[in-house]
């Protein structure tokens, strides 16, 4: 899976966000707008705007989705392993969720937050 189709499937799965119908063409490049007025999120022939493997602010957005959400029920934890390596795991109620370990906190947050929802990333 590339990192444009992973970053489509946090936007949709976590996120909620839809797709506009109303993707415009223009010059041979595809926009596809997500998201709601409050937090529009523009991808322009792939290449996002918003993009939370390689953006922790982005990243961040899905933690703080996953616990307005469930009212506080996901409980996510980050930290560094031996070699400097981050691992974020989350669990719902107490329960194991899914996890991620990467070289970088952006990219383990979005994989661990797409496994906690069902997705086989």
């Amino acid at each position: 899976m590339t990192d444009a189709e992973l970053v489509r499937l946090a936007a949709e799965k976590v996120m909620g966000w839809t797709e506009d119908e109303s993707g415009v063409s223009m010059d041979d490049d595809t926009f596809i707008i997500y998201g709601s007025k409050e937090q529009p999120m523009l991808s322009v022939d792939g290449n996002e705007v918003w993009n939370p493997l390689t953006s922790i602010s982005d990243a961040w957005m899905l933690v703080e989705k996953l616990w307005d959400e469930q009212n506080g029920g996901w409980q996510i934890g980050i930290q560094t392993e031996d070699g400097g390596r981050i691992r974020c795991t989350v669990n719902k109620d107490g329960a194991y969720c899914g996890h991620c370990t990467l070289e970088s906190a952006s990219g383990a947050i979005t994989y661990a937050a797409l496994r906690a929802v069902g997705e086989e990333v």
